[in-house]
This record gives C-alpha cells, sequence and structure tokens, in this order.
C-alpha cells in the first residue's frame, strides 16, 4: 500500500515526502474533517503556503505547468513528453 500511494504522487508530480508528512499532519491535528478527505488525495493536493515543505512540494520539470509530471494528461496547456 505504502508504493502505490508513493508512485501516485510521483505520476501526479507531488513529492511523496511533503505529501505525506502535510497529509499526516492534517488529519493528526484535525484541520482536515472527514468530509474533506478527498483534498489529500495526490491529484488534489494542494500544499499550504506558509508551510516550509510548500516550496519544494510541487516537481519543477521543465517545461511542465500546474506541477505536471511528465506523464501528464489531466491539464490541455501540458505540452507532450
Amino acid at each position: 500500500m505504502a508504493m502505490t500511494l508513493i508512485q501516485t504522487t510521483k505520476l501526479n508530480g507531488v513529492d511523496p515526502q511533503a505529501w505525506l508528512t502535510d497529509v499526516l499532519e492534517r488529519i493528526v491535528s484535525g484541520r482536515t474533517k472527514s468530509t474533506e478527505l478527498d483534498a489529500l488525495l495526490p491529484w488534489n493536493w494542494r500544499p499550504d503556503a506558509d508551510l516550509p515543505i510548500a516550496a519544494a512540494a510541487r516537481s519543477t520539470t521543465p517545461g511542465r505547468q500546474n506541477g505536471c509530471s511528465p506523464g501528464c494528461r489531466r491539464h490541455c496547456q501540458c505540452p507532450p513528453a
């Protein structure tokens, strides 16, 4: 299960460590309600701008927009890989 989560974050252009750290913190602290858990899925997740992990959380692959990974098929503005 852990490898599935890690690979899913990578496919969505998200740093796995930053994602997991933030998601666990949000769940444990109660900042995210049980009805809002879908916002924590790798393809919906957005780091808080004021957190130190936010700067490194999104992929910075040159030529990609919206933090997309090379295999992105979700954003029409992403150039072909």
